[in-house]
């Protein structure tokens, strides 16, 4: 099932994700893995002939790519400083990819502990 008002063609068999990120108030509770994933089944049901997801990351960034890591996605290419940071040291970002259609690690859907700030409630 395509998302509503999907009108565009689809072309190539590669999930470019460009960004992902979790509220300051709601990152180390367990939340980043079960969305990545349930986002890229979505993404996989809709467009079934998808069949791998790159995205970059920045090598300094170590809990996005344990979360990355964790789901299966592994390093294809490092690109040398990459990305400027503010004291101007050039970082790496590495670009990783996982296949969208092979059978992929379990993933814990209901993290433990997780709270959702009184701000997200309705």
């Amino acid at each position: 099932m395509r998302p509503t008002g999907a009108t565009c063609p689809v072309q190539g068999t590669e999930l470019y994700i460009s960004s992902m990120t979790l509220a300051p108030a709601v990152r180390g509770q367990g939340l980043g893995s079960p969305l990545l994933l349930s986002c890229m089944e979505q993404v996989a049901r809709a467009f079934p002939q998808l069949e791998a997801a790159l995205l970059l990351v920045n090598a300094a960034w170590t809990p996005a790519r344990r979360i990355y890591t964790g789901l299966g996605f592994e390093e294809i290419a490092r690109l040398t400083g990459f990305f400027g940071a503010d004291n101007e040291t050039r970082q790496d970002g590495l670009v990783m990819r996982r296949p969208l259609v092979a059978e992929q690690p379990p993933v814990n859907r209901q993290p433990t502990g997780a709270t959702c700030p009184a701000s997200f409630q309705k």
